[in-house]
């Protein structure tokens, strides 16, 4: 009886030892990426998104210029949902014409909307840090107006919105608020500011090899 829990007592051990061994092998999932881990990173070049691949395919087979005198593009995630937009510019020097178009990727790329003015001409579009205003603000100018606006996204669509604006048609310009939108609205004069930073400045790109490698293989940072 004794010899028989004697060999009880070395087989519990045998059996605590490996319940032991390989608990301690295991791995959960919150250490399967641990920050040693030397996993490629999107920025390096040796691994992309769908996005990139689909933006990358796009803008080469764009018209680059298509009767503008300029095209250039950008990338700024303006629903805030983490896929950047696509944004295309074209100018055209002659009549002040200027197209913004803006695309999207839920798989495939697509035009969400554009805008195009014929009666007014667009400056370089400026953006904030601040995250409630992920869109573009925008400044047309024509007939004496200075039209300041937020191009948005609002559910799956692209939004315009004149904010304010300044007529400049008479000796004594008039300062006009159009958006009940206050926060907006201050926003708005901020970026605008005289004193507003370049780094506001929507930085865009000519549609050519090098910009596109640049902006999708360096890496996507707004």
């Amino acid at each position: 009886m004794k010899a028989l829990n004697i060999k009880r007592v070395l087989l519990l051990l045998v059996l605590s030892v490996l319940i032991t061994f390989s608990v301690a092998g295991c791995t959960s999932d919150k250490d399967i990426n641990s920050p040693n881990d030397s996993l490629p990173s999107s920025n390096t070049g040796t691994e992309t998104k769908a996005w990139q691949d689909a933006y990358e395919v796009f803008l080469k087979d764009f018209p680059t210029l298509a009767g503008f005198d300029t095209s250039t593009f950008s990338l700024k995630d303006l629903d805030n949902d983490g896929v950047p937009e696509l944004i295309i510019v074209q100018k055209k020097e002659e009549g002040q014409k200027s197209v913004l178009s803006v695309y999207s990727f839920n798989g495939a790329v697509f035009l969400i909307g554009e805008c195009d003015d014929p009666n007014s001409y667009a400056g370089a579009f400026r953006i904030t840090n601040n995250p409630a205003f992920p869109g573009l603000f925008s400044l047309r100018w024509g007939g004496g107006m200075e039209q300041y606006g937020y191009v948005s996204i609002i559910e799956g669509r692209l939004v315009i919105e004149d904010v304010w604006y300044i007529d400049r048609s008479s000796n004594t310009p008039q300062y006009v608020e159009v958006s009940d939108n206050k926060e907006l609205v201050n926003e708005s004069t901020l970026v605008f500011s005289p004193y507003g930073a370049a780094g506001n400045l929507l930085e865009t790109y000519p549609i050519n090899a090098d910009s596109i490698d640049k902006m999708m293989r360096v890496g996507f940072e707004r």
